[in-house]
């Protein structure tokens, strides 16, 4: 078994995710360490603070020496069934002045919601590992995101489509020692999605292209759902099934906003002669995600070009150029051809 843990502790100050070495973990005063490293604010722990689990019955159970066994063993259990790094997830609650303890901002129903989030993202294919499932529901919750209504509606999404799934490469999961708050998961999700999707030619020049983008995590998250969406009507063309509607609406008036507005083909020209995107269909594809992000072009071009300027480009200028695009059907109903 790995000698990986990840311990996932969160308070009001927020949500720190470490992964840290199972043999450091044995008992109450190493749990005690970890979690006043993350916030010395907190002082006596036991005289103010209490430590939660949640057990396999989904109740709330009190963390000390005598449960600290089963907690880890539910966690080594959980993680063998998903083939996951083991976690154990504890939360910290401040105890009142009559002696009850009540959950951390918004944390009393959020682990269950972010577990099950973070599997559907998995089984859809949306994300590529289960590190890279927990990373963007960690996102997705900093940004003030609805869980649980994601989750039904995923949930709902999976039921409606059945098994499908769409195409992914294999791709390695990344190793995260910290999760913290901020953009860096979101680009990460943004990265995996642009090289699955054959918009690039390696993770280099994929992780050089969002950092050029210049959105924050918000931002980038709504770009990657639309990637998705374009990933969806895609495979939907591919197979011969009908592509709802509204979906297909959304993709062409964006894809109208791509072929016909100044910025958006100056933005696509810079992105094929850079050689940050494959084929010149590629870059229209990733100019009309912005569209339906509700992107303003001209600051992302801005952006672009000031990053062109003021850093070395020489390994973006001496990139290959093997072009594979993406394929989406535009309105004049015809679909682009692409090499493979």
């Amino acid at each position: 078994m790995s000698s990986n843990f990840i311990l996932k502790m969160r308070s009001d100050a927020g949500v720190l995710r470490i992964r840290v070495n199972a043999s450091s973990v044995k008992n109450m005063t190493d749990i005690e360490e970890y979690v006043l490293k993350a916030w010395p604010q907190l002082g006596r722990l036991y005289e103010d603070y209490r430590l939660y689990y949640i057990d396999d019955s989904d109740e709330k159970c009190l963390l000390n020496d005598l449960s600290l066994e089963d907690g880890l063993t539910l966690a080594r259990i959980r993680a063998e069934a998903s083939g996951r790094v083991p976690i154990l997830e504890l939360n910290i609650e401040k105890v009142d002045d009559g002696n009850s303890a009540t959950f951390c901002e918004n944390a009393d129903s959020e682990i269950g919601d972010a577990d099950t989030l973070a599997e559907l993202l998995e089984d859809l294919g949306y994300v590529v590992s289960s590190d890279d499932a927990d990373a963007l529901v960690e996102s997705l919750g900093e940004t003030g995101v609805d869980l649980a209504r994601l989750r039904e509606q995923l949930e709902s999404e999976k039921k409606n489509k059945g098994q499908e799934e769409l195409p992914k490469d294999p791709v390695e999961g990344l190793p995260i020692e910290k999760m913290e708050p901020g953009d860096e998961d979101a680009r990460r999700t943004m990265v995996d999605l642009l090289t699955q999707l054959g918009f690039v030619d390696n993770r280099e020049t994929a992780e050089d292209l969002v950092k050029r983008l210049g959105s924050s995590s918000k931002d980038i998250n709504e770009v990657s759902r639309r990637l998705i969406d374009l990933a969806k009507e895609q495979e939907e063309e591919r197979t011969g099934e009908a592509t709802e509607e509204p979906l297909k609406e959304a993709n062409d008036k964006e894809l109208c906003v791509a072929e016909t507005s100044d910025v958006a083909k100056q933005l696509q020209r810079l992105l094929v002669e850079k050689h940050f995107v494959r084929t010149p269909e590629g870059a229209e594809d990733l100019v009309a995600a912005l569209v339906g992000a509700d992107q303003d072009l001209k600051k992302v071009l801005q952006h672009f070009t000031d990053k062109m300027t003021t850093k070395d480009c020489q390994s973006v200028s001496s990139r290959g150029c093997s072009h594979r695009g993406t394929g989406r059907k535009g309105s004049s109903g015809k679909a682009p051809t692409y090499s493979s």
